[in-house]
């Protein structure tokens, strides 16, 4: 296994890709909620208007 360029471990180097990768899924679940959330404010809000 090869090592990082300033010295860390290949081992240091999976754990930090691996939570960069959940950081950036945790990311992308809040946009996906915050999106499913206005779409049913206007959803709701169309329907109080028909």
């Amino acid at each position: 296994m090869a090592w990082g360029e300033d010295g860390e471990s290949p081992l240091d180097i999976e754990r930090a890709a691996h939570v960069e990768t959940k950081r950036k899924l945790q990311e992308a679940y809040d946009t996906n909620a915050k999106l499913y959330r206005t779409i049913t404010k206007l959803k709701l809000e169309q329907l109080a208007k028909d």
